[in-house]
């Protein structure tokens, strides 16, 4: 049985045209049908138990996809509140923007991430943690790769060569004009610069210690 579609009914038989087929690893049959396209008039076989479906319109993918488009389409009007542009845009969306730039030029005076940034922030401590994360960027760039090539890419310590990581005899917050003086650094593992540091050996519930510097790259002002 052939099954087409109109717009006032969802679909009516006109010929016969069903078949069983067998599907694949399986021993179970499903009933097929010629089902017409109502835009393309295209046939197509379906599974019958689909054409029993609510949502089944009867057309096929590349027409049901045409119709998505079209009720997608941005038709309707607006004007920018900031630079006057025109807009074209959904029933469903009202912007009143035509970009980012333009919402940001209107609420930049109004969102509390502006007013807490620097000095107005509870956590203010003068501004030394851009400067810091800059020293230790072009420390990582211009001399740790100097210092493991001196000491072999092995600890100090223990001899390990893997999880190194730079030591500063003279620590780096207490002695900052030695924090570029390589006579003060030395190469350890991650086990042998934590006892150093704390005194003790370090957890094993400590998956990973020290300054992981690659964040920084993209995040400095």
């Amino acid at each position: 049985m052939i099954f087409t579609t109109s717009s006032n009914m969802r679909r009516t038989e006109t010929a016969s045209a069903v078949k069983s087929i067998k599907r694949k690893n399986s021993d179970r049959t499903d009933v097929h049908i010629k089902v017409q396209c109502p835009d393309c008039l295209k046939y197509r076989w379906i599974r019958k138990s689909h054409s029993k479906s609510v949502a089944f319109t009867g057309r096929c993918v590349s027409c049901s996809r045409h119709v998505g488009q079209e009720k997608r389409k941005h038709n309707i009007l607006s004007i920018c509140k900031i630079c006057g542009k025109k807009v074209y845009h959904r029933k469903s969306k009202h912007p009143k923007y035509c970009s980012q730039g333009c919402c940001w030029e209107d609420k930049k005076d109004t969102w509390p991430s502006i007013h807490l940034k620097g000095a107005k922030h509870p956590n203010w401590k003068g501004g030394i943690t851009p400067i810091n994360k800059r020293e230790r960027l072009r420390f990582r760039t211009s001399l740790q790769k100097k210092i493991f090539e001196r000491d072999g890419y092995k600890c100090q310590m223990c001899g390990s060569g893997g999880n190194l990581q730079i030591d500063h005899i003279q620590p780096w917050a207490d002695f900052v004009e030695e924090r570029f003086n390589m006579d003060n650094c030395r190469t350890l593992c991650v086990g042998c610069h934590y006892l150093i540091t704390f005194g003790k050996e370090m957890p094993e519930n400590v998956a990973a210690w020290g300054h992981n510097l690659k964040f920084l790259e993209g995040r400095l002002d």
